[in-house]
């Protein structure tokens, strides 16, 4: 990440800081500055990307058939649809005369292109975004306002998994899909991008600043300010120095240690949202890991989970703003999808060491625990920022009942390889620590864990095929309640399994200069994932 000197060096070029506090574009017009941090961007590509950032600012700026408005799904690039009685076509009809921001027409060749390429290459370079279409046949486009897209069976998760499926400019991306689409993945998608959303992306650097532009050809809502520029900081506290000396006007997910301060001050103005956003220590669950093998048994992991003080951890990294959760689906997701009965161990340290006594890993001289003639001693991966603390409150836990842990840090662009291994094989990982973001509909939650999304999304190596039957199963199931008790069913086994501890789901805590208002909040909108999210922002004084 950024040093804090070369943050307040890229201040300049994001937009000019007037006596006022008032941003300017150069052109007269307003300019948002947001700060953010602990949400880096490991790539611009959608094939590619799995950060909240990077998706929030795809939102902002491709086109999508429908998007998240508060905490549900409706219209955006496609006005309504309707779907046959047999629930295998839906038929969405689009804006007309819509333009992307270079000026080439917008219509549902795009969106056809997407979808029939997605499906393509599945299995390879778009797999990323291909779990999407889970259910999907193909698309054609009668007309250039009208797209069709053909299921399997009727979907119960249709809407959801379009919501966030971005369209993509098919003259630009056509090249890298060339061949075998290996181009896909390895498509930079360098600013300035070609752009169909509210905002168009100007212009990036990496670890430092995205300057998003507002699309003059875009066909929705236009946004009150001409842009958007949002500003990457090592920490919190660099971040909200920066929104006291007037540097920015908005701070996403300020430290839950300077609420109070903040609030005391009457220059700004705090929000508390209840969030989707689970934090997880994973297992690497690769049942042909070479090392530390003990690792892939569940009666391990179980004590592993009991020793770790879930409540005193929440408490500590979220000031007390945060929530225990037992299962990836928290319960500020709404919808009841939370499986009440799938409960972790409770925490017992005394416990967990009689769990590791019982097979047969005894101390060594040094309290490490030997397990198979090695010390249980493992790496820990995770992004350097904010997880340090998290790191730091499990290792002490875990050294409580004999095993020690060891800080593997990186940075966000290499995280996800460093997890995988090479060639995604899964092979020299043990541990690490990761944070997703749930949403409305589980379906796409449930699906990181799914084997089809092995060197993409999985960051566990976790496959079960009884799992990925019933995440299929549920996605089909029209029936609320049938659904419901096969997400349960999931969530069962994924508390059986454990390739992820659940550890707690943070709130959103978000702060900006009182003169500003308009912003959307909700547990999917803090993080920019809301359509249109910046529309009604504006200065208020």
């Amino acid at each position: 990440m950024l040093r804090k000197m070369l943050i307040v060096a890229a201040v300049a070029t994001v937009a000019g800081t007037t006596a006022c506090g008032a941003s300017s574009t150069g052109s007269g017009g307003q300019t948002l500055r947001v700060g953010i941090t602990d949400s880096p961007i490991d790539s611009l590509n959608p094939f590619v990307a799995q950060y909240v950032l990077p998706l929030s600012v795809m939102r902002n700026v491709y086109p999508y058939l429908v998007g998240y408005k508060g905490e549900h799904v409706g219209p955006d690039f496609a006005s309504s649809w309707e779907t046959s009685k047999d629930g295998t076509t839906m038929t969405f009809h689009l804006h007309p005369g819509a333009k992307w921001s270079d000026g080439q027409p917008l219509t549902s060749a795009d969106a056809v292109w997407t979808i029939q390429t997605t499906l393509k290459f599945a299995k390879s370079s778009t797999a990323g975004l291909a779990f999407l279409l889970n259910g999907v046949t193909s698309a054609s486009a009668p007309d250039d306002h009208t797209l069709v897209i053909k299921l399997a069976a009727p979907l119960s998760t249709a809407i959801a998994q379009f919501a966030m499926l971005p369209i993509l400019p098919q003259h630009v991306y056509a090249s890298a899909a060339a061949g075998d689409g290996s181009g896909l993945r390895r498509f930079a998608n360098s600013a300035p991008v070609v752009s169909g959303g509210p905002f168009a992306l100007s212009e990036y650097r990496k670890d430092e600043f995205i300057l998003l532009k507002r699309n003059a050809n875009y066909y929705g809502q236009r946004p009150k300010v001409d842009a958007v520029g949002i500003r990457l900081y090592s920490s919190g506290d660099a971040m909200v120095s920066a929104l006291r000396n007037n540097e920015i006007d908005q701070a996403k997910v300020v430290p839950a240690t300077v609420v109070d301060k903040l609030k005391g001050d009457g220059k700004l103005r705090v929000s508390k949202v209840p969030s989707a956003d689970v934090f997880v220590l994973g297992f690497n669950s690769n049942s042909a890991k070479p090392e530390h093998r003990e690792l892939l048994d569940p009666r391990v992991r179980k004590a592993i989970a009991s020793a770790i003080n879930r409540p005193q951890l929440t408490a500590t990294a979220t000031v007390g703003t945060g929530t225990v959760i037992d299962t990836l689906l928290p319960p500020s997701i709404g919808g009841g999808w939370t499986a009440t009965g799938v409960k972790l161990p409770a925490f017992d340290a005394d416990g967990a060491n009689r769990q590791l006594d019982a097979l047969g890993f005894k101390r060594g001289a040094d309290g490490v625990r030997i397990a198979d003639g090695h010390p249980m001693s493992y790496k820990v991966r995770f992004v350097a920022g904010e997880r340090e603390r998290q790191f730091e409150s499990i290792r002490n836990d875990l050294g409580r009942i004999g095993v020690k842990l060891e800080a593997a840090p990186s940075d966000a662009s290499s995280f996800v390889s460093a997890v995988h291994g090479p060639n995604d094989k899964y092979l020299d990982t043990d541990l690490f620590l990761n944070n997703w973001m749930s949403l409305y509909d589980p379906t796409l939650q449930l699906s990181v864990l799914s084997c089809g999304q092995l060197g993409n999304l999985n960051d566990a190596g976790y496959c079960n095929k009884t799992y990925d039957g019933l995440l299929q199963r549920q996605a089909t199931e029209l029936d609320p309640a049938k659904r419901k008790a096969i997400v349960d069913q999931m969530q069962q086994i994924l508390n059986d399994d454990l390739p992820w501890i659940p550890l707690y789901a943070r709130a959103i805590l978000d702060a900006h200069a009182s003169t500003w208002d308009g912003f959307v909040t909700s547990p999917y909108t803090t993080d920019f994932l809301s359509t249109n999210a910046f529309a009604g922002v504006q200065r208020s004084g």
